[in-house]
């Protein structure tokens, strides 16, 4: 019986110690993978064009997601995804929100094609460029 004990007792501790992984071959330990964004201030009527100063958006890949973060308030953008070669636009959405989640797995059809990520607000302009 402490035989039993003792080696249930190490097996517990052992799991403990490694983890316990998933094995469901589904899942995808990809860490988050930063889309950069580029962009301008949309400038006034006749005036000079420079890039702003403070960074208004953030965008990531996590898994089949892309995540837009706005990380001053929630400005009123649209967000289009298009795919570089074909230049099918395969989402597009206005937001008011202070994020938003896209699933690419329901808009694409095969992985590895290159789309462009567009935001536009009223005063500024952002977009990034991402394989999925």
């Amino acid at each position: 019986m402490k035989k039993i004990v003792l080696v249930l007792l190490l097996l517990f501790i052992e799991i403990n110690a490694n983890g316990i992984q998933p094995s469901d071959s589904n899942f995808n330990s990809k860490n988050p993978i930063d889309i950069p964004l580029n962009g301008q201030k949309v400038p006034p009527p006749g005036g000079a064009q420079h890039a702003p100063a403070l960074s208004l958006v953030s965008a990531y890949i996590d898994n089949d997601t892309v995540i837009v973060d706005f990380t001053s308030a929630n400005p009123t953008a649209t967000i289009t995804i298009t795919d570089q070669t074909t230049g099918e636009i395969i989402y597009t959405e206005v937001c008011n929100t202070q994020n938003a989640d896209i699933d690419m797995s329901l808009y694409c059809t095969e992985e590895g094609h290159t789309y462009v990520l567009d935001i536009t607000t009223a005063t500024w302009h952002r977009y990034g460029i991402f394989i999925y």
